[in-house]
């Protein structure tokens, strides 16, 4: 890269020459290798910037209509399920994590998610704000999203579950329900508590991703 960007200056010395020699021809010829060495340079950079740089936790930009999904396709283990949110509250700029209080369903019985398979982080954006934020009682920017494996629900210290996606619902074809939390009967503070302990043990294993502003 460095020869094509030292080329130009040179390309540049010939043109005077060329033209003090009354070579039009030849100039024109230059100028326009200098231009193709200035494109190839500047398509060497993005290409290192694509396939050499580190994925970020900081999303800007669109790409538009998601790819389809069929909502009745087996979870993976491995697949990446995301929990969105849209108040500060819910996350710790110091340790750079969601809090307990992102995943509490209560006083509901679910806790609600997205499958992000095979989305790139701006769809998982653009997802979030248009299916979660943008319904919710007041429309607010989305802020950001946790998201885990789908194997983390099933570990002993979390314990939940997904419910099938039901057609009838009219839900997103990639919403789907976490269930299986705590409940103790007629005990509201107390089926908080022990939804708070599963909470914690999900906000261990969750990766925290915000969107920028």
């Amino acid at each position: 890269m460095v020869a094509l960007a030292d080329a130009c200056p040179l390309v540049s010395a010939r043109m005077s020459a060329s033209v003090t020699l009354g070579s039009m021809g030849l100039s024109a010829a230059m100028g326009q290798t200098c231009l193709l060495m200035k494109f190839l340079l500047a398509l060497l950079r993005r290409l290192g910037a694509w396939f050499g740089g580190k994925p970020s936790l900081e999303v800007k930009g669109a790409l538009g209509a998601l790819p389809a999904f069929d909502p009745t396709s087996s979870v993976d283990a491995d697949e990446l399920l995301a929990r969105y949110f849209v108040h500060p509250r819910k996350y710790s700029a110091v340790t750079k994590k969601l809090k307990p209080e992102a995943f509490v369903p209560h006083p509901h019985k679910e806790m609600s998610v997205f499958r992000i398979r095979e989305l790139e982080t701006e769809n998982i954006r653009d997802l979030g704000q248009k299916e979660f934020a943008d319904r919710l009682t007041e429309a607010k920017p989305l802020l950001g999203w946790g998201q885990f494996k789908h194997r983390v629900l099933a570990e002993p210290s979390v314990s939940l579950r997904l419910a099938r996606w039901n057609r009838s619902d009219n839900a997103h074809p990639r919403h789907r329900d976490v269930v299986g939390w705590p409940v103790i009967q007629n005990d509201p503070k107390e089926t908080k508590a022990k939804q708070k302990e599963v909470a914690l043990e999900l906000a261990e294993r969750t990766l925290l991703v915000l969107v920028s502003s």
